[in-house]
């Protein structure tokens, strides 16, 4: 079939459908990957490593294809895992032109497989997301337009990728100023954090990226087997939460909670708040992301308040109207107070 052809995505789905049997008849226990022309298996003993080698160059050959070698590349999560690994492609020919690799973007997704993560071009995703929002800035529309068309166009591609890469607070904050610009025009002296929270159907980048990363990890959780399912409790819970120990996706997962003063218990909840425990099998994605307003709207002052004499007194969120009422004082003996709001649309402050 000749490359272009609609059935020829239909021919190499087939093909990697094949291999992916094949493979997992030779190595059970090996992981096995393939999506289109991106074949990947995963395996921690040489044996499989042998028979998934030996299994996939035979089966190109059966179907007159061939594998560029120097695009693939190798990787393991430790020293010993690569030891393992070289052995095992020690008596291959192709072997010098795999490449070992730390960290590579895969599916438009950084991986990292051993070391400390690195954004890698995921900054440049993120420099595009900020020239697009440099073009919504200069556009004379109205507000929820300029929503719509960031919602739509700019934080799917600034945000794709985020589960499995901790993406610090440095390019949030850039990444926030420049949504706050874009929608209501530049300055130098807005609270991003409190603007967005001020504006109908839109939401913080944070909370975006705290959702998906939730949202992909309930999804992997129930799709595990019993005894994986203890295994993904058990590295969550164990997590500390630090950027430099994110591992993958679990890791990440456990960061973005920290953001939101959240924690991961080892019974497979979350706490949201002293008391109050959310489990990640059977919430639904609204009601966490409900919470997940809740603690943002409660707590946005303490964390994104540039002015050292702002006191936070009382934060009051109603659920019912969709309001958030933000009382600030400045001083003991003088007051001013600040009410802003955030909704879907259904209420006004």
């Amino acid at each position: 079939m000749p490359e272009g052809d609609s059935w020829s995505v239909v021919g190499i789905l087939a093909l990697a459908h094949a291999w992916s049997l094949l493979v997992r008849s030779q190595a059970p226990q090996a992981f096995v990957s393939a999506y289109a022309d991106n074949w990947s298996w995963a395996a921690t003993t040489g044996p499989e490593h042998h028979h998934i080698l030996d299994s996939t160059t035979r089966f190109a050959t059966m179907t007159d294809m061939i594998i560029d070698w120097r695009k693939s590349w190798t990787w393991a999560t430790s020293p010993e895992m690569h030891a393992i690994l070289a052995q095992a492609l020690a008596t291959k020919p192709y072997a010098h032109e795999l490449q070992r690799r730390l960290s590579a973007m895969d599916l438009g997704a950084v991986m990292t497989y051993q070391g400390v993560p690195h954004l890698g071009k995921f900054k440049q995703r993120l420099d595009k997301a900020t020239q697009r929002l440099a073009r919504i800035e200069a556009l004379t529309l109205p507000l929820d337009t300029k929503t719509q068309l960031t919602r739509g166009s700019v934080l799917p591609v600034a945000l794709y990728g985020t589960e499995v890469i901790p993406l610090g607070e440095v390019h949030i904050r850039k990444l926030r100023s420049a949504i706050s610009n874009a929608l209501l025009g530049h300055s130098q002296t807005r609270n991003a954090a409190l603007a967005l929270l001020a504006i109908p159907k839109m939401q913080d980048p944070m909370l975006d990226i705290v959702l998906r990363s939730l949202r992909a990890m309930r999804k992997l959780f129930l799709s595990l087997s019993p005894a994986c399912q203890k295994e993904f409790l058990c590295v969550a819970s164990r997590h500390t939460g630090l950027h430099t120990q994110c591992k993958g996706p679990i890791g990440c997962m456990i960061y973005y909670l920290s953001k939101l003063g959240w924690s991961f218990t080892a019974a497979g909840t979350i706490q949201v708040e002293a008391i109050f425990f959310l489990s990640l099998a059977t919430t639904s994605l609204p009601v966490f992301a409900k919470w997940a307003n809740y603690t943002w709207g409660h707590d946005v002052l303490l964390h994104h308040a540039d002015r050292k004499t702002l006191n936070v007194a009382t934060q009051r969120l109603g659920y019912q109207t969709g309001c958030c009422e933000i009382q600030c004082h400045r001083t003991a003996s003088s007051c001013s107070r600040y009410d802003s709001f955030f909704s879907d649309g259904s209420a006004k402050k």
